[in-house]
């Protein structure tokens, strides 16, 4: 009987980290910078920008709900955008031109 209560009281807290996130980035390209809201249920998250080569060449680990990254910085060519939040990991490809 212990047992049942106690997987009950849980059962919240596992279901949480079961939910899809939602990621929203927005290209603004008149000031060359990318803006990531991410949904405000995600407590930590981890934001990492990588080449085509697959070299990781920026990383975040924040528990900001909006991230602005100046893409200025950047040489030109593609990206991926990884954003992980708890196991899940959601890919986007931006172009700096």
């Amino acid at each position: 009987m212990k047992f049942t209560w106690i997987l009950l009281l849980l059962l919240p807290f596992m279901g949480f980290a079961e939910d899809g996130k939602k990621v929203l980035i927005h290209n603004n390209t008149g000031t060359n910078t990318i803006t990531i809201n991410i949904d405000e249920n995600a407590h930590a998250s981890m934001v990492q920008i990588l080449s085509t080569e697959g070299i990781v060449v920026w990383t975040e680990h924040t528990n900001e709900r909006e991230l602005t990254l100046d893409l200025n910085y950047f040489p030109i060519g593609t990206y991926t955008i990884q954003v992980s939040i708890f196991d899940q990991v959601q890919t986007y490809t931006f172009v700096r031109r």
